[in-house]
């Protein structure tokens, strides 16, 4: 099963990929400027980004960068 993570600088959340875009969304309107979100599959140790959400919507994003899993977990809470 896949691991979803949205991000920005200072948070982020562990979720499902709809939550995390509905989150995404909402953190987007509060004033940051891009949240990303990335994939991680199990037993790999990098997450892949595959999403960026703007003011001007979500821009899905080919071959994204590569980022660590422990790096990511640190800042993403499990969102219930």
């Amino acid at each position: 099963m896949r691991s979803f993570f949205a991000f920005h600088q200072d948070a982020g959340i562990q979720h499902g990929f709809l939550h995390g875009l509905l989150w995404a969304r909402e953190e987007v309107g509060n004033g940051v400027p891009v949240v990303k979100i990335a994939i991680a599959r199990p037993a790999v140790k990098d997450a892949r980004i595959v999403a960026e959400i703007t003011d001007s919507g979500v821009q899905r994003i080919e071959g994204g960068r590569l980022i660590p899993v422990k790096q990511l977990e640190e800042k993403c809470l499990l969102d219930d």
